[in-house]
């Protein structure tokens, strides 16, 4: 049974970047991404936890979060502070282009503007539709 590739991954946000990054040295994998650029539009804000700035290796950050109070909406107020930063500010779009990049330098390949549309599973593989550029495609793998 013959593919394009072993995997295709939806969406080049932290998430499938990251699973891009730990298997495009092992497997061919493609990312599909909608946008036209990666990054772009920011989807969240730009706090982030130490472990992220930790699992991603980002170079830079605009700033540490060292205490925070976090007030629930029925007025309940929790506070957390201590030695060690409880945050970072980043840029949320650095970071998604960040691992992009390594996911690409690690052997992923990154298509702009596709959006996935829908997928089937037939005799072990998987057939991914998408648009690119308005034109309707598919690209078969093991694993989506």
């Amino acid at each position: 049974m013959e593919v394009d590739y072993d995997i295709v991954v939806v969406g080049a946000g932290p998430a499938g970047s990251s699973f891009c990054i730990n298997a495009a040295h092992r497997t061919s994998v493609l990312m599909l991404e909608e946008n036209f650029e990666i990054g772009k539009p920011v989807q969240c804000s730009g706090l982030v936890s130490p472990r992220v700035m930790e699992m991603s290796a980002l170079p830079h950050y605009h700033n540490v979060v060292d205490s925070m109070r976090l007030v629930s909406p029925s007025g309940q107020a929790y506070e957390f502070s201590g030695d060690s930063p409880k945050g970072y500010v980043i840029d949320r779009s650095m970071l998604d282009r960040h691992l992009a990049q390594e996911a690409a330098r690690r052997g992923a390949e990154i298509m702009l503007n596709a959006a996935f549309t829908g997928a089937e599973i037939d005799d072990g593989r998987v057939t991914a539709h998408y648009v690119k550029d308005g034109e309707a495609r598919k690209v078969t793998a093991h694993l989506l």
